[in-house]
């Protein structure tokens, strides 16, 4: 080299080459035209109507009277000391018994016609819960009828 030419820095030979990258090739996609029935007819996307909260069947009433049935059961514990205290003077504690007992049961039952009302009817769909939770409150509180009653049962024979 001689000094009047300018000097250049040494390159590698993979610097000078610059690696060129080629564009991606997409596929053109094919759009047709949508195919309707009628020529000239134009696509109307189809609306559904949801339901307003108010227009969406009958409120379930048999359920939610069987809910208050069922609280009219919870006042019997509380009224039971008030009615043995009336009761005391005369001394007839197995018939009050037995009158507490069956009121208690037939509230039960009538709670259990109003659920059973309330589920089977269909046109009852709203507060449909009430039905459902009365039946199964119902359903508990005659198993628990019904274990006092062997309970009792039991007890009075003597096999306890």
């Amino acid at each position: 080299m001689s000094s009047s030419e300018p000097q250049q820095p040494m390159q590698s030979p993979q610097s000078q080459q610059q690696p060129q990258y080629a564009q991606p090739q997409y596929p053109q996609q094919q759009y047709s035209q949508p195919q309707y029935a009628q020529p000239g007819a134009y696509h109307q996307p189809q609306v559904v109507e949801q339901p307003t909260r108010g227009a969406s069947g009958s409120l379930n009433v048999p359920g939610i009277l069987a809910l208050a049935v069922l609280l009219l059961t919870t006042f019997i514990p509380l009224l039971t000391p008030v009615l043995y205290r009336a009761v005391s003077t005369t001394g007839s504690f197995s018939a009050l018994s037995a009158v507490i007992a069956g009121a208690n049961l037939l509230l039960l039952l009538v709670a259990g016609a109003l659920a059973v009302v309330g589920l089977v009817v269909r046109r009852f769909t709203r507060w449909r819960w009430a039905a459902i939770g009365a039946a199964v409150a119902v359903a508990i509180g005659l198993v628990s009828h019904l274990f006092s009653w062997i309970g009792g049962l039991l007890l009075s024979t003597g096999i306890y």
